[in-house]
C-alpha cells in the first residue's frame, strides 16, 4: 500500500464513513484487507464496520442509487457490475 493509505482512514476514525466503488470486486476485497491492517497498526480500540463489497444495481428506479462518477456510468452502460464497500464506525 501507499504511505498515504492511513490518511484515507481518518474519516472513519473521526466517526464518518468511507465509500469505495469499483467494477472489480477483488479490488474492494483487497481494500478491506488493507483497511483492517491499518486499523491494527493504529491500535484502534473499536473496530470499524464493513458492508460489502456488494453489487449495486442502478435500474431499480431508486434515485439514491445512481452512478456517482463518469466511470460508474461507463461501467453501467457497457453492462459491467459496480460494487460498493462502505467502511464506518
Amino acid at each position: 500500500g501507499h504511505p498515504s493509505f492511513p490518511l484515507l482512514m481518518n474519516p472513519i476514525i473521526s466517526g464518518e464513513c468511507v465509500i469505495v466503488r469499483s467494477n472489480w470486486k477483488g479490488y474492494l476485497e483487497e481494500f478491506a484487507l488493507s483497511a483492517n491492517f491499518v486499523e491494527q497498526l493504529q491500535e484502534q480500540v473499536s473496530k470499524w464496520n464493513m458492508e460489502g463489497p456488494t453489487r449495486l444495481f442502478f435500474d431499480n428506479g431508486d434515485e439514491a442509487n445512481v452512478p456517482l462518477t463518469n466511470f460508474e456510468t461507463k461501467y453501467v452502460d457497457c453492462g459491467e457490475p459496480v460494487y460498493e464497500l462502505v467502511l464506518h464506525r
